[in-house]
C-alpha cells in the first residue's frame, strides 16, 4: 500500500493545485456570467433557463475549487508525514519503562 500511496502522490504532482486553480477560476467567470444574466433578466428579456444553467455551473466550479484545495492539502499531509517512523514514540517509552523497572511500557 505504501509503495502504491508513494507512486500516486509522486506521478501525480501538483494536480490538485491546478483543479484549485482550475476550479476558481471557473467559479469567477461563472459568478459573473450569472450577474450579468441575472440583469438581463431583470430587464424583462427570457433568458431564465441560461440563468439557471449558470448558477449550477457556478455551484459546480466552486465545489471543484474545493475539492481541489482539500486535496492539496491532504497531499501535503501525506508528504510531510511519508518517511516519520510511527513507533518510534512507543519504542523511546517502552525503554525509558524497562530502565526504570516499573512494566509501565508494555
Amino acid at each position: 500500500v505504501r509503495l502504491l500511496m508513494d507512486f500516486l502522490v509522486n506521478s501525480v504532482g501538483d494536480v490538485f493545485a491546478w483543479l484549485f486553480l482550475c476550479g476558481a477560476g471557473l467559479f469567477a467567470v461563472l459568478t459573473v456570467a450569472t450577474i450579468v444574466l441575472a440583469a438581463v433578466a431583470a430587464g424583462g428579456m427570457p433568458v431564465v433557463p441560461y440563468l439557471l444553467a449558470a448558477a449550477g455551473l457556478t455551484i459546480q466550479a466552486g465545489l471543484m475549487a474545493l475539492l481541489g484545495l482539500a486535496g492539496d492539502y491532504v497531499q501535503r499531509t501525506y508528504r510531510q508525514s511519508s518517511g516519520q517512523p510511527l513507533y518510534l514514540i512507543r519504542c523511546v517509552h517502552e525503554r525509558e519503562s524497562a530502565q526504570r523497572g516499573d512494566g509501565r511500557g508494555r
